[in-house]
């Protein structure tokens, strides 16, 4: 099964504030590679800063900070499975859930 955990495991993420996105909220980004390894690059609709958010799926924050399009965020030290980022950026807000290998 191809992009499932391999203990079969189904896993989902919620975020407490935020979480309904419409089309007038949503941030066009995009999230590559997947699945990753040791970093995950983010491309931004504009060169503005944006702020992001890197959560365990039970909800515990990794790490925040800013980040400019095509910058790439190092997941390296984090142990292989699922987590879920939250980018914000002029008022618009990307939520996206990955997986680490």
């Amino acid at each position: 099964m191809g992009g499932f955990p391999a203990n079969g495991r189904i896993y989902t993420f919620k975020f407490t504030s935020g979480a309904s996105v419409n089309n007038s909220t949503a941030l066009k980004a995009k999230l590559y590679p997947l699945p990753a390894v040791s970093y995950v690059k983010v491309e931004l609709p504009s060169e503005d800063k944006a702020q992001y958010s890197l959560y365990t799926l039970k909800g515990d924050l990794l790490s925040s900070g800013q980040l400019t399009d095509n910058q790439e965020l190092d997941i390296a030290h984090l142990k292989n499975g699922m987590y879920a980022i939250r980018i914000v950026q002029n008022g618009l807000q990307y939520h996206s859930v990955f997986h680490k290998n």
